[in-house]
């Protein structure tokens, strides 16, 4: 089988001819090795013409530095799962996280990563972490393991992507972006990601961008810094159209932030191989 996924605004198009993608989720993890076929196979009788999968950060590496791909019992061997994919007919949407939530133990996150990083939770205004599976994004220690994650699976990945005759078609970069603060009700403010206190901090900059000068911002905020510095997202400081500027202001930089976020993934998995969209 020789695919090829492409799509505009309007179509998919597999091997150049428009086609309508019917997917269903078939979990190698959750589901005994020996049925899946006989699942992939249902699942196509039914019309779909893709699986979908998750792949969980926190049994691939269940210790710190230790990869496992598979588990003795074949849960865990996704190449199998994949190769299986391409006999019975089915492209592959591969969606490796780092987050997958997907009602797994700390929304799919290894535990050694939260229990032996803990500077690398988001926190909200006051400080505290909201969740104990919300991570700070651009956190560099954060981007440190989550990089060392993607270098392992995403060079397997890419075994059995289309153009190298697998039935990979898509790849999705984490899940639910934005997600993980957004329910717990707060945007992350993590002093070190944000860069607070330096001048060239990312929440600095993004100040700067916005407003010019700090006279401007604190003529926004109804605040009184005397450099970007000393800046900080505080709205719970702040009442009325002052609190509402803070608030839209940080809500755009969690944007660039998520996106940013995208695209260091987005670079590690095409560095190792993958090509199929995003």
């Amino acid at each position: 089988m020789s695919l090829s996924l492409s799509f505009d605004n309007q179509h998919f198009r597999v091997n150049g001819k428009t086609a309508y993608l019917a997917s269903g989720e078939l979990h190698y993890f959750r589901v005994p090795k020996t049925a899946w076929r006989e699942r992939m196979e249902l699942l196509k009788a039914t019309g779909a013409s893709m699986v979908t999968t998750y792949i969980p950060w926190l049994l691939h590496e269940p210790e710190e530095g230790k990869f496992v791909i598979d588990s003795g019992d074949g849960v865990l061997d996704l190449r199998d799962y994949l190769r299986t994919a391409l006999e019975v007919g089915l492209q592959v949407c591969i969606r490796p996280g780092p987050y997958v939530y997907s009602e797994l133990r700390d929304s799919g996150l290894p535990r050694w990563l939260l229990e032996k990083y803990p500077q690398i939770m988001a926190r909200d205004c006051a400080g505290n972490v909201p969740c104990q599976s919300s991570i700070s994004y651009l956190h560099p220690l954060f981007l440190e393991k989550a990089a060392a994650y993607y270098r392992w699976i995403c060079p397997i990945l890419a075994e059995f992507t289309a153009s190298r005759g697998g039935p990979i078609t898509l790849f999705q970069l984490d899940n639910e972006i934005e997600g993980i603060h957004l329910w717990y009700g707060f945007m992350d403010h993590n002093a070190e990601m944000l860069g607070l206190g330096s001048e060239d901090g990312r929440y600095a900059a993004f100040l700067r961008r916005r407003y010019g000068d700090i006279t401007a911002v604190n003529d926004a905020y109804g605040t009184s810094f005397a450099s970007f510095a000393q800046a900080r997202p505080n709205e719970d400081a702040a009442t009325g159209l002052e609190k509402h500027r803070i608030i839209k202001d940080l809500g755009d930089l969690t944007s660039e932030i998520a996106y940013d976020y995208l695209k260091f993934l987005r670079k590690i998995a095409e560095e190792c191989g993958i090509d199929t969209p995003f």
